[in-house]
């Protein structure tokens, strides 16, 4: 493993920290890095304007080695129509997880052997099973070639602002980027505490789709807008499991999801 340092920006006041490459978690600095661009979003649009960053950074996913560069991109979205460009796929493997502790310490992480088994491979001398990540190669620059990496789905976040260190995480593959940038917008944009921007019904862009929770109080608008919308349970697997676990003056704290088999606690 390379050990490298993360790819950051400040965002409303505090700094997000995203994994560097080849993790894809640059496409979620940069829909905040154009959330922080734009003046005040009204609230019946914020969830189509990030929708519309969602599908516009990830035009660029095959670029992910160049990191941090990606930020100088100025994503081109539309504030009122959809653009259906679509990008992000259907996967939905990973485990997340997420500790804090008294000391000010705080972890997010993400593990995935990639599909069921990854590669089916054993290593019993090491008792783990090799990944079968090398499936994420895509086109150039994301192509296979002799000392390349692909570009993966991984992309645990932290979160530093008025002197609490936030972890955050969720699975759902491309759907990792779209949960997070909902939660954070949902806090530092509606001015939501973490339990209810974790709980807030979400969407999910997928294959050209938009999957939408029944109850989300903004399908209206977001037909309205053009959107191609189908809808799905509340609870559905599509929409993540978030974790997060926080530490402000001394004091550890922790939140999970209710859609997924998900726990947290404080010892």
């Amino acid at each position: 493993s390379d050990i490298c340092e993360p790819v950051s920006l400040k965002f409303r006041g505090g700094t997000v920290h995203v994994q560097p490459p080849m993790t894809q978690g640059v496409l979620l600095a940069m829909c905040l890095k154009h959330l922080e661009t734009l003046e005040a979003v009204p609230q019946d649009r914020l969830s189509h304007v990030c929708i519309e960053l969602t599908e516009a950074c990830f035009e660029h996913r095959d670029k992910i080695a160049k990191g941090g560069n990606l930020l100088d991109i100025a994503l081109q979205i539309d504030q009122e129509k959809a653009s259906l460009r679509g990008g992000p796929r259907a996967y939905l493997h990973t485990a997340g997880a997420a500790a804090a502790d008294a000391d000010g310490w705080a972890v997010s992480s993400l593990v995935s052997v990639f599909d069921e088994f990854g590669s089916g491979i054993f290593v019993p001398e090491g008792g783990f099973i090799l990944n079968n990540r090398a499936d994420g190669f895509t086109r150039a620059p994301n192509d296979a070639a002799p000392s390349k990496r692909p570009v993966h789905t991984l992309a645990p976040a932290l979160w530093e602002a008025g002197g609490t260190a936030r972890a955050l995480a969720t699975p759902g593959a491309d759907g990792q980027i779209q949960t997070l940038l909902q939660v954070i917008s949902h806090m530092e944009l509606r001015g939501m505490g973490l339990a209810e921007a974790i709980h807030m019904p979400r969407w999910r862009s997928e294959g050209g789709k938009l999957l939408i929770a029944r109850n989300h109080p903004d399908k209206t608008t977001l037909a309205t807008a053009g959107h191609k919308l189908e809808e799905r349970d509340d609870d559905d697997d599509c929409f993540g499991g978030v974790v997060s676990a926080s530490v402000s003056g001394g004091i550890p704290s922790a939140a999970s999801d209710w859609r997924r088999e998900v726990w947290h606690g404080v010892v």
